[in-house]
């Protein structure tokens, strides 16, 4: 018997993912563990600004980098290159920068990553919202806040 686990995809098919649209992304560390220090965080940005030059008709519209998880849209505009490629591309070049630079042994990144269809401009702007006060969002202990009334 294989004891390989079965991998769902959770995916539309390629076809949605080419031509123009705008695309919410999220990658989280493998484990959750917080492995994205300063000098990582450099690496991570550097590889989202490479994005548009190694795959025409894809920008780069708003990101946030945290310890563990990045957030960021993508925009595709009439391009060729499926979003699970430039995805793909994404998470191997950072892997490879990280060998190379930092002499890591095993890829950072969880196998799978969050994708939502952005269908609006109101919608993209909630995200854009949420992706800006994400790193504040870590900072507060709602816990302790839920014991205060206001």
């Amino acid at each position: 018997m294989n004891n390989l686990k079965y991998r769902k995809h959770i995916r539309l098919s390629s076809k949605f993912y080419i031509g123009t649209g705008w695309y919410f992304i999220t990658l989280v560390s493998k484990k959750r563990q917080n492995l994205f220090t300063e000098q990582i965080k450099v690496i991570l940005e550097e590889a989202l600004h490479n994005i548009p030059k190694m795959f025409s008709g894809w920008q780069i519209d708003f990101f946030v980098i945290m310890p563990n998880h990045l957030h960021f849209i993508l925009a595709s505009i009439e391009s060729n290159f499926s979003l699970d490629k430039v995805i793909g591309a994404y998470k191997s070049l950072v892997y490879k920068q990280l060998r190379q630079e930092l002499g890591l042994k095993e890829s950072p990144w969880q196998l799978n990553y969050y994708e939502h269809i952005i269908r609006s401009e109101n919608e993209l702007n909630k995200i854009r919202l949420y992706i800006k006060a994400n790193p504040f969002e870590e900072i507060i202990d709602w816990k302790q806040i839920d014991n205060y009334i206001i």
